[in-house]
């Protein structure tokens, strides 16, 4: 068996990896132990052997047969999706010219490389990932607290509670971040992460007094199972509030659409309109989906907010249940303060719940 040093791929920032290889296989993996930068490994970095095994990864190229949407898809060779993608991307650039291609890529040692095939195709449209991730929260924190968020220290070490509203941070990149946290554990700190695939029942167990459906990735009508054991969840009538993935989600359960947005709504610029105060107020938006106001039916609930810009759905009062939901990101709202708002509603909600159970 022999070491093999080399970096980690899966985020921006190319942790260094030692792997053991036998055979011309991966058999094991650890953080590099001759790193200036340190020798600790996030979980995914981790798990990445794991990831390559597994059996429901991709392993070949897929190409879309049918229309788009219809979620059907064939294998085809590596050479077949490059010329493919070759034929795209030299169709568009003959008809509409080279600047009408843009990259974007996740940093790293392999910058150099992005930035030559672009040159190469004559575009200077390249951009990184934290332009339309990260810059937003970086942003949002100047105009509210004057720094940017590499340079914000979070005191979890000292913390009593710390409830995981987004993400499970013990699961995340920040290495820092969960060593805080884990010594937050260690100080008889209390944590509360509940997965995607919770059910009603379970929910139900830990009889909390809210209920947060954070934000994330990808199609929002793809996780049907999660759609509808949100509608068995929201019959147990828990003060709800649901953020961007959480807002579409929650529309979909209650018979709503949603749509793929040509362009998305990207920066901490992007204007809401909130009805029942007749404001607009500034928010921080990532999303490239957005839930068809018109489609929800009238008896679930009603659009309480709109994009100033285009009119799409913001935010959702429901009737039937108790909860709101917003599509724009009011923990990193764009303007000071804009719709902090937002989370003393849910509190509120939260308060009343409790006196009527008493």
């Amino acid at each position: 068996m022999k070491t093999v040093y080399s970096v980690c791929g899966m985020c921006g920032t190319r942790c260094p990896v030692a792997v053991g290889v036998e055979n011309g296989e991966a058999v094991w993996i650890q953080g590099n132990p001759h790193s200036a930068t340190g020798s600790t490994l996030c979980p995914r970095g981790i798990a990445a052997l794991a990831l390559e095994k597994d059996s429901e990864r991709p392993q070949s190229p897929l190409m879309r047969v049918g229309a788009r949407g219809g979620h059907k898809w064939r294998a085809v060779r590596w050479e077949e999706a490059l010329d493919a993608v070759a034929g795209k991307l030299r169709a568009i650039r003959d008809q509409y010219g080279p600047e009408s291609v843009m990259f974007s890529h996740r940093g790293g040692p392999f910058t150099d490389l992005y930035k030559a095939f672009a040159r190469g195709l004559g575009t200077p449209n390249i951009y990184s990932h934290s332009v339309t991730c990260t810059r937003n929260v970086d942003q949002a924190c100047a105009s509210v607290l004057g720094l940017d968020r590499g340079r914000l220290v979070i005191d979890y070490r000292e913390s009593k509670h710390i409830v995981l509203q987004s993400r499970n941070a013990l699961e995340a990149l920040n290495l820092a971040e969960v060593a805080g946290i884990t010594a937050a554990r260690a100080n008889g700190c209390k944590v509360t992460v509940m997965p995607a695939f919770a059910t009603a029942e379970e929910i139900k167990a830990l009889a909390p007094d809210g209920i947060m459906l954070s934000n994330g990735p990808g199609d929002p009508a793809e996780p049907v199972e999660v759609i509808e054991n949100l509608k068995h969840i929201f019959e147990l009538n828990i003060p709800t509030f649901g953020i961007c993935l959480g807002h579409q989600l929650s529309a979909l359960a209650a018979g709503a659409k949603t749509m793929k947005l040509k362009y998305g709504h990207r920066g901490a610029n992007q204007p809401v309109t909130d009805f029942e105060s007749g404001r607009t107020f500034i928010t921080s938006q990532n999303h490239g989906y957005a839930v068809v106001g018109e489609e929800l039916p009238a008896e679930m609930g009603e659009v309480a907010q709109v994009n100033a810009n285009d009119g799409t759905c913001e935010g959702i009062k429901y009737k039937k249940w108790n909860c709101f939901t917003v599509q724009f990101h009011p923990e990193a709202n764009g303007g000071p303060k804009d719709t902090e708002f937002l989370f003393d509603r849910f509190l509120n909600n939260v308060k009343a719940a409790k006196k009527e159970v008493r």
